[in-house]
């Protein structure tokens, strides 16, 4: 009998001729037997500490190599291999979620031994019995996910072997299941990275204009096709004090409404390339101001016309600039500007910001501006709605949404002020006074629009 009751052994005692063992006998056989038990559960215990302590040498080497792991293969097998050393069962299988784009079910990326009959996928409903702990005492099948921050990276699944799977096999496997997931983690953590930097790379070497067709071997890792239709787009935050994440929300919108599309952000500044249908680029820009609109902090957002080859998108990045450019002038804060959308003001805007100088035109515009600041007034937003809809009361009132007679009373302040005849003013120069004026006011942050080498 053993320490805590049960049995553990029987010795038998068999005599040459039938006889009646005697009392003593009896007694000396269950004094022996004692001894034997204790000796052979000291045995024992000795062989499980002595295979504990190489289950946990062979688990510290097979942490070492599952961070020396350079690849997502490479981790794959390094685990199979590890765990299948660790508690020596028959077959020892990974799956891991997302491969071709499946992500309701896991895939089996490698298995030890190898084997041709195995189950190439695990669906995610399966799961939950699958990794129930009370069924791991009574199945063949020992079933540990890869955890990481409560997020399934994959599933070990383990058959017995001849000894059978203990059960503390489980807290070992989980311990290198976490170790697994870890790595895992930063392997994609580092994929991502480096797409980033091949994305980031790729798009400067097109803003660039490589050219001569030397773009074509990363275009198609990167699954671009250059003689397709695409969009470029520039964006940059619209406050002054940008979110440091503030890029975050306009690339997951943008992925969840277009199809191919390679997006790289450098602190306040953002690119795209997305990929349109030939008779679907003039959609484009209502889908983005539908994003933007919905976006939670304000960005502005520039887009050149459709290209085709590299040539074109190496002219549709300075478009895309421009336009955005125009966004912050021509349009104000949460805005899309389409550069075939910017009419003459795509000649101006490449000016850039001009220099001070003493101008009629300008002073007066300047003098509405601070009037406006001064008594919270809408002057200079009055004018411009006058000459957009060139001197037209009644479209003018309507556009600012006030009544005719409250337009013409702003109209003559704005004539008091400056000293202007509203009737024979050049409309087109007091436009362009106003967009120089504009770009003035938004050159610090326009001027750093520029390729982001």
């Amino acid at each position: 009998m053993g320490r805590d009751g049960p049995t553990i052994g029987v010795i038998s005692l068999h005599t040459e001729a039938p006889r009646e063992f005697t009392t003593e006998e009896v007694d000396f056989l269950v004094s022996s037997s004692s001894l034997v038990a204790g000796a052979i559960e000291n045995a024992r215990l000795h062989a499980e500490t002595q295979r504990r302590v190489r289950q946990l040498e062979q688990l510290n080497r097979l942490g070492e190599r599952i961070s020396e792991a350079g690849t997502r293969e490479d981790l794959y097998e390094v685990v199979v291999a590890g765990v299948a050393e660790l508690v020596q069962p028959s077959v020892c299988r990974l799956y891991v979620p997302g491969l071709a784009g499946l992500r309701d079910e896991l895939s089996l990326v490698a298995s030890v031994p190898e084997e041709d009959n195995a189950r190439a996928t695990i669906g995610l409903a399966e799961l939950g019995p699958e990794l129930s702990r009370a069924r791991r005492a009574e199945e063949a099948l020992l079933h540990v996910p890869l955890l990481a921050a409560g997020d399934l990276r994959g599933l070990l699944e383990l058959q017995a072997g001849g000894r059978g799977l203990l059960a503390d096999d489980a807290d070992i496997v989980e311990t290198a299941a976490s170790q697994a997931a870890l790595a895992l983690v930063k392997l994609e953590l580092i994929e991502r990275l480096r797409e980033e930097n091949a994305i980031g790379d790729f798009l400067q070497a097109l803003e660039d204009g490589a050219g001569d067709g030397a773009l074509q071997a990363p275009a198609r890792a990167l699954g671009v096709d250059l003689t397709a239709h695409h969009l470029v787009l520039a964006a940059m935050p619209a406050s002054d004090t940008p979110d440091a994440e503030w890029a975050a929300p306009l690339e997951r919108a943008l992925f969840r409404r277009f199809t191919g599309v390679l997006f790289d952000a450098r602190d306040d500044r953002a690119r795209a390339l997305v990929s349109v249908r030939p008779d679907g680029a003039a959609h484009v820009g209502d889908r983005l101001r539908e994003i933007v609109d919905a976006l939670a902090a304000p960005v502005l957002v520039g887009l050149s016309a459709a290209c085709v080859g590299e040539r074109a998108l190496c002219s549709g990045f300075e478009e895309a600039r421009l336009a955005l450019r125009g966004a912050a002038v021509l349009e104000g804060a949460s805005a899309v500007a389409h550069h075939e959308d910017l009419g003459p003001y795509k000649y101006l805007l490449r000016l850039g910001a001009p220099a001070r100088g003493r101008d009629s035109h300008r002073v007066a515009i300047a003098q509405l501006a601070e009037y406006d600041l001064r008594r919270s007034a809408q002057l200079l937003r009055t004018l411009e709605e006058y000459l957009r809809n060139r001197g037209s009361i009644s479209a003018t009132a309507s556009a600012l949404y006030v009544h005719q007679n409250t337009l013409r009373q702003r109209l003559q302040r704005i004539e008091e002020l400056t000293g202007m005849d509203l009737r024979s003013r050049d409309a087109l120069a007091l436009d362009i006074a106003i967009r120089l004026t504009a770009l003035e006011q938004e050159s610090e942050r326009i001027q750093d629009i520029a390729p982001l080498a």
